[in-house]
């Protein structure tokens, strides 16, 4: 199971802290981050838009 990962569209750091998986469509995670505003952020992302911290 993945604990880190990086958005690979803003190369952020982001904690995993749920994963979705869907009968017709890729899993999706969400994630726990810092956003470009400098808030704290909470979504879903597809996991095609993800790679290994």
């Amino acid at each position: 199971m993945l604990s880190n990962v990086v958005i690979d569209l803003t190369n952020t750091e982001a904690k995993v802290i749920a994963i979705y998986e869907y009968y017709n469509s890729e899993p999706a995670y969400r994630l726990r981050y810092i956003g470009a505003d400098g808030n704290a952020t909470e979504r879903a992302w597809a996991e095609s838009a993800l790679r290994e911290a």
